[in-house]
């Protein structure tokens, strides 16, 4: 019997028995999207996360580019911390994790050399 995965969730899973835990995991993904907007997959988030770094520092990608970087990336981290969860729909709003994060200091290391990034990516969060 092959294994799928799903391309809504992320999530893998083979027969009968796991299509029904399957079913009813993506069922609280999507809600988990309808309330909260985008919740990356596993995947995504692992490719998201470990791009974050080159992304900041390549002077080939423009501040608007970098600033939607740091977005997604904040995003990932979000992602991660609502599937962790079980998909509680009660978990903060997207605005307010990102202030927890800002004020730990493994994230503001990471924007501490690129202000203008940190900048541009407070005021989108912001607008």
């Amino acid at each position: 019997m092959d294994k799928c995965t799903c391309q809504m969730c992320g999530l893998s899973y083979q027969g009968k028995a796991e299509s029904r835990k399957h079913d009813s995991y993506c069922k609280k993904h999507l809600k988990a999207c309808v309330k909260f907007d985008t919740i990356y997959n596993p995947e995504e988030c692992e490719a998201i996360q470990n791009d974050i770094k080159q992304i900041l520092s390549s002077e080939k990608i423009s501040l608007h580019e970098k600033a939607l970087g740091v977005e997604k990336f904040f995003r990932s981290c979000f992602s991660q911390s609502v599937r962790d969860s079980g998909f509680d729909l009660s978990h903060c709003s997207f605005l307010d994790y990102c202030a927890r994060l800002l004020s730990q200091k493994y994230f503001n290391d990471l924007l501490k050399p690129y202000p203008d990034v940190h900048s541009q990516f407070l005021q989108r969060l912001l607008s």
